[in-house]
């Protein structure tokens, strides 16, 4: 993740900024391991938050952050994760989630495009996403 926050990010990778969003008081966060194994396969980071977008009055899921490791990846991993908290969100009664991908992460943009997410807000090199979940 750091590369592409090198590479696309505003300010580049800020360690203090990242630590601070994910030591948050809200911060949630999904784990996969294997089974049998000791070692974390990857993660999901999110928070529920007001529509910053949309509905400023409803309380969405926020994807802060999906992370496989490189030799997990393209074997759904990534996918279970955020069905696991799509899952969540449902269960909470929200209507919608969102998450912001970098333009120069293709393969995550398509993942989720794929799974109904729809771009929302185009910014500098990343855009904003939203999915509805009703």
């Amino acid at each position: 993740m750091e590369k592409f926050y090198e590479k696309d990010g505003d300010d580049g990778w800020q360690e203090q900024e990242k630590r601070r969003e994910m030591f948050h008081k809200s911060a949630r966060f999904l784990v996969y391991r294997e089974e049998g194994s000791d070692s974390i396969s990857g993660f999901l980071h999110f928070r529920i938050e007001l529509d910053n977008f949309d509905n400023p009055s409803e309380v969405v899921m926020y994807i802060y952050e999906v992370q496989v490791k490189v030799m997990k990846q393209g074997k759904g991993i990534g996918s279970l994760l955020i069905a696991e908290c799509h899952r969540i969100a449902k269960i909470l009664g929200l209507e919608a989630a969102y998450l912001t991908v970098f333009d120069s992460n293709i393969r995550a943009r398509h993942l989720y495009e794929k799974i109904g997410y729809q771009h929302l807000e185009k910014l500098k090199s990343s855009t904003i996403m939203r999915k509805s979940l009703k």
